[in-house]
C-alpha cells in the first residue's frame, strides 16, 4: 500500500509556528560566515565576561586555519586521500606477498617437477 498523502492533524493547532523549517545548506563555517556578512558588529558569543563580534570571531577562525595549515595540518579532504592511498599500498603489498615472483614460481615447479621422476628409471 502506498501513501500519497501526509497526515497532520496538529496542523491547524500551530499558530504563527511554521509547518516546516527552511535549514541552512553548508558547512559551520559557512553559516557563521554569512551571518559576520549580515551582522558583523553583533556579538557572535560572550564567555566568561569577554565577548566577540561576528566579524572578528570569523577572522579568529581564518588565523587559527591558516596557522593549523602552516603547521601541516590537512583538510579533512586531503587526509580522506591520504588514508585511501595508503589503504590501496596495504592491499598492493598484501597482494605481492601473496602472489610469488617468477624465480619462486620457477623453483617451485622445478622441485615438483623433480619429485615426480622418481622411480622412473626402475620402470620395465
Amino acid at each position: 500500500m502506498i501513501i500519497t498523502e501526509t497526515r497532520t492533524p496538529w496542523i491547524n493547532n500551530l499558530g504563527d509556528v511554521p509547518a516546516t523549517l527552511d535549514y541552512f545548506r553548508g558547512s559551520m563555517y559557512e553559516a557563521v560566515e554569512k551571518i559576520a556578512e549580515q551582522y558583523p558588529d553583533y556579538i557572535a558569543y560572550d564567555f566568561m565576561g569577554r565577548s566577540t563580534t561576528y566579524k572578528k570571531f570569523v577572522e579568529q577562525i581564518n588565523l587559527c586555519a591558516r596557522a593549523l595549515k602552516a603547521n601541516g595540518t590537512d583538510s579533512l579532504k586531503q587526509r580522506t586521500e591520504r588514508v585511501r592511498e595508503a589503504r590501496r599500498e596495504q592491499q598492493r603489498r598484501r597482494l605481492a606477498e601473496d602472489t610469488p615472483d617468477r624465480e619462486d614460481a620457477a623453483r617451485d615447479n622445478a622441485v615438483h617437477t623433480a619429485g615426480d621422476d622418481h622411480g622412473a628409471d626402475d620402470a620395465p
